[in-house]
């Protein structure tokens, strides 16, 4: 893999999806959910807590991971939709014949596409997380660090790559956008349906989200990750990295490299 190739496709990704009006369509959506759950936790702390200890409860600073995981879901369903595109805006702009002859290799152009979209949902998703932190902090309801970092590093940016991953793969296989996000989205839903029927130590394997892995935010004793939560997340991870090598692998543009090869890599 050439890392200047990489990043040249990265930022031309970067560059076309930053005009595509579902992007900032999702962002503002993923934006005004987060923004929404903070003030109404805001006001309920602000105004109840006096009454009694467990409304004292639901001050927002610790409760991040409750009200960042719609901010999660609606930014991940963003990504989905940005991912599907992935041959059939080629087809439908007709390059797909001049770029199946540049000199890249698949796995550049896959790689280079997803982290594009991975990072133009990141870095909103901070911008985000930031400005309502700044915002409450003129109210006195600031959000606890660590679970922010908690919520962008274990929350989002895994739940985004393997479901940007598994949404360029279906699309590559079922050549159909719609049906690709109908099986993505089906099976993150299908997920979380598992891990609330299984048994808690099994079913948290099965968390798409982190959500349920959340540890409670503490002044007093503040955790980052969990060993487990990092184990999890980082199966995420390599789930989606297998998911784009093996997108890679049967993508139909040819780039001479050994498919079946790059097929058992990803599996």
């Amino acid at each position: 893999m050439n890392l200047r190739r990489l990043l040249a496709i990265l930022v031309h990704e970067l560059r076309f999806t930053r005009r595509l009006v579902r992007y900032w369509l999702f962002v503002g959506l993923g934006g005004i959910a987060f923004g929404a759950l903070f003030a109404y936790y805001a006001f309920l702390h602000g105004m109840f807590s006096r009454h009694s200890g467990s409304i004292a409860w639901l001050t927002p600073r610790y409760l991040i991971a409750a009200f960042g995981f719609w901010a999660v879901t609606m930014l991940t369903t963003g990504a989905v939709f940005l991912a599907f595109d992935v041959r059939a805006r080629d087809t439908r702009s007709r390059i797909a014949e001049a770029l199946d002859v540049r000199p890249f290799r698949n796995i550049e152009l896959v790689f280079g596409r997803a982290l594009a979209i991975l990072v133009a949902a990141l870095v909103p998703s901070a911008v985000i997380v930031l400005l309502t932190d700044g915002i409450g902090w003129f109210f006195g309801e600031t959000l606890e660090p660590r679970s922010m970092l908690s919520l962008l590093l274990f929350a989002l940016l895994p739940t985004l790559f393997v479901a940007i991953a598994a949404t360029m793969l279906v699309t590559i296989v079922v050549r159909s956008r719609i049906v690709s996000a109908v099986v993505v989205l089906g099976g993150l839903v299908g997920s979380v349906v598992v891990l609330f029927r299984l048994p808690m130590p099994w079913g948290l394997w099965f968390d798409p989200t982190g959500y349920a892995l959340a540890t409670l935010p503490s002044d007093l004793a503040p955790v980052l990750a969990t060993g487990f939560q990092l184990v999890q997340r980082a199966a995420v991870v390599l789930l989606g990295i297998g998911m784009l090598v093996l997108t890679a692998a049967v993508h139909p543009r040819r780039d001479g490299s050994r498919r079946p090869v790059a097929a058992g890599t990803g599996a």
